[in-house]
């Protein structure tokens, strides 16, 4: 004999509420939340603003006044930039002197082979 749907739901709720307070109140903890920049593969899926200061005022004020059209026009290419380290430039630097022609003959084959298969 099936029992109607009330008493079903009215069991899950009970179970529910039971296995809660077995729990003592105490045994579970918040989730840990984080917030990652990088995926599982070490890609970057996300920006640190904290070193934009002037910019994330800018966003947090875009967002607090609901994407005013009028307030994004205000945002502009340019204004909101960091500095590189020297440190990291004159790595590109040395780097950038190290590849060669054959490198880059090499990369262009691969990218050849890459469209045209």
């Amino acid at each position: 004999m099936q029992q109607p749907k009330e008493i079903k739901f009215i069991k899950e709720v009970a179970k529910y509420f039971m296995d809660f307070l077995e729990t003592d109140f105490h045994k579970r903890s918040a989730p840990k939340r984080s917030i990652s920049f990088r995926n599982d593969k070490n890609y970057l899926v996300g920006i640190n603003l904290k070193k934009y200061d002037k910019f994330t005022k800018t966003i947090w004020n875009v967002i607090n006044n609901k994407f005013d059209n009028e307030i994004i026009k205000t945002i502009s290419k340019g204004v909101y930039y960091t500095n590189i380290p020297k440190d990291f430039l004159d790595l590109i630097l040395l780097k950038s002197d190290q590849i060669t022609e054959e490198n880059l003959k090499e990369l262009y084959q691969k990218i050849d082979e890459s469209i045209n298969a």
